[in-house]
């Protein structure tokens, strides 16, 4: 009775008028005028015993949980709403503002604004449902971050239904690098879209070299990895040109100044290998001279004297390219695709033809004269040009932990569809060849006749180019890691379809299709 002082002695007497005639009794019903004790008389009566005001216990002011004690800082919102409070997190809604303060009165609007403003005052971030366009990196500056999802916008109540959704545009959703105090991380839903970029990968969720990483109730969903480009189709070879004057063989004459021999038409310089050859030389009172094989000499295609030339070769096929080797490369910036698939060759220029070959000027009247010159045999077609590979093509990954030492426990990681490998190129037409051109004509001298010169003979036409192999398909794995597996339980895993295989082009024959993309709920990598 001492503590209440001889000013409170007024109080006491009127309160043993009102009954309470032992001290306990006075105790409690003083207590349950200051509103700390319940006003049943009979429970103090029989404990005797009295809860004191809230000013007088002390401890934490930051609310009560749900055992009626002062708040556990240490347990989580689905565990105790009493850490739900200014006091312990950062707030963040789809409709806040990064110019606010973070209190649940005036939340964020972007987990990152949040995630630097809780490092610097010690607090967890809190994320009311919805959808937050923007990829989230955890790294070095705000190691040991702690993120919780799981709200009402509203009231800021938990419900594990209140999953946000954190889906940026482009990109990994989720970045953890170079952790030492690690990151937790509860009920929320990170979405990596579609790639886009050719070759691109979907990965969800990329840890690098981070340990004490906990997620708990979080959904990793990848997009579909981006398709390999095609290879580029090959162009078509240049035809052979049009013979003219020049490539014409001379006429035969017996004109006093005719000289001793006049030579056959002839082309200047090959074109991409490819010459017809010349026409014969006319010799005065002789036999004329046989036409000369086209280049590339495949065929002895020259015209015999007085003859037309052959028509040159075609050109040799060209060789596919080969299939490239199935399976990228993991690292911890990502997944680098297989190579593409191989270039073909280029097609090959076709034997030009043969000069026709020059008449003879041997009869007893023509001993003065000489006889008609070859035609230039056409030119022969070039190759066409090579196809290229189709390039492979991006992985869809759920999770890719490289390195890191991670908890997993209640959680979704769902993959999509690996992209499909790129089509090779088609191998580019060959070019066509030409005729050849005419021989010199003939004439009539008495008894005499002196035939026309040969013909040159036609060029062949050049091969088709080689066509590209196909791109490989990328892979689709729930989960990668290098180095220690993640642990924990309750987990699914759930791969979608590795990529087709990207077929290979065509040219003279078809090109090797590439890989397919292989599928697995986890990959370790070697």
């Amino acid at each position: 009775m001492r503590s209440f002082g001889k000013k409170r002695e007024p109080i006491v007497r009127t309160l043993q008028r009102l009954g309470a005639t032992k001290p306990y009794m006075i105790v409690c019903l003083f207590a349950v005028a200051a509103g700390s004790c319940s006003n049943d008389a009979d429970n103090c009566e029989t404990t005797k015993t009295c809860q004191p005001p809230p000013d007088a216990q002390g401890g934490d002011s930051g609310g009560t949980g749900g055992d009626g004690g002062t708040c556990d800082s240490t347990k989580t919102p689905s565990e105790d709403p009493c850490v739900i409070e200014d006091s312990y997190g950062v707030f963040v809604s789809p409709t806040g503002s990064d110019t606010a303060n973070g209190k649940k009165s005036a939340p964020y609007k972007t987990i990152g604004r949040a995630l630097a403003a809780a490092k610097g005052a010690a607090k967890r971030v809190y994320v009311c449902e919805g959808t937050y366009t923007e990829a989230v990196t955890i790294d070095t500056a705000v190691d040991g971050a702690q993120i919780f999802g799981g709200f009402d916008c509203t009231t800021w109540s938990y419900g594990s239904a209140n999953s946000p959704v954190v889906k940026p545009s482009s990109g990994v959703a989720l970045m953890l690098k170079g952790l030492t105090s690690g990151a937790t991380i509860e009920d929320l839903e990170f979405d990596a879209p579609n790639a886009t970029t050719p070759g691109a990968s979907s990965i969800a969720a990329l840890s690098d070299t981070s340990t004490s990483v906990v997620l708990r109730r979080v959904k990793l969903v990848a997009g579909a990895g981006a398709d390999g480009a095609p290879g580029v189709n090959g162009a078509k070879g240049d035809d052979g040109a049009m013979p003219g004057v020049d490539q014409q063989g001379k006429s035969a004459t017996c004109a006093a100044d005719a000289g001793a021999l006049q030579n056959g038409g002839i082309w200047p310089s090959a074109v991409c290998g490819s010459r017809g050859g010349g026409g014969g030389t006319a010799f005065q009172g002789g036999p004329g001279g046989t036409g000369v094989a086209g280049t590339p000499v495949m065929n002895m295609n020259g015209g015999p004297i007085g003859g037309d030339g052959q028509k040159g070769v075609d050109g040799a096929s060209a060789a596919n390219g080969a299939p490239g080797a199935a399976g990228g490369t993991f690292s911890a910036m990502g997944y680098t695709p297989a190579p593409a698939g191989g270039d073909g060759a280029n097609g090959n220029p076709a034997q030009g033809g043969g000069g026709g070959g020059a008449s003879s000027a041997t009869g007893p009247m023509s001993m003065s004269c000489l006889g008609a010159s070859g035609g230039a045999g056409g030119m022969g077609g070039c190759g066409g040009k090579l196809g290229t590979g189709g390039a492979s093509s991006g992985a869809s990954i759920a999770l890719l932990s490289w390195q890191s030492a991670i908890t997993l426990d209640s959680c979704r990681l769902t993959a999509g569809r690996g992209g499909a490998g790129g089509k090779g190129g088609d191998g580019g037409p060959g070019g066509l060849g030409k005729p050849g051109a005419a021989g010199g004509s003939g004439l009539v001298n008495g008894s005499d006749t002196i035939a026309k010169g040969g013909n040159g003979g036609p060029g062949g036409n050049g091969s088709t180019g080689g066509a590209g192999a196909g791109g490989s398909g990328g892979p689709s794995y729930a989960l990668v890691y290098k180095g220690t597996k993640p642990t924990g339980s309750s987990t699914t895993f759930t791969p979608g379809t590795g990529g087709s295989a990207g077929p290979g082009g065509t040219g003279a024959a078809k090109a090797p299709d590439g890989a397919s993309g292989p599928s697995s709920s986890e990959f370790a990598v070697p």
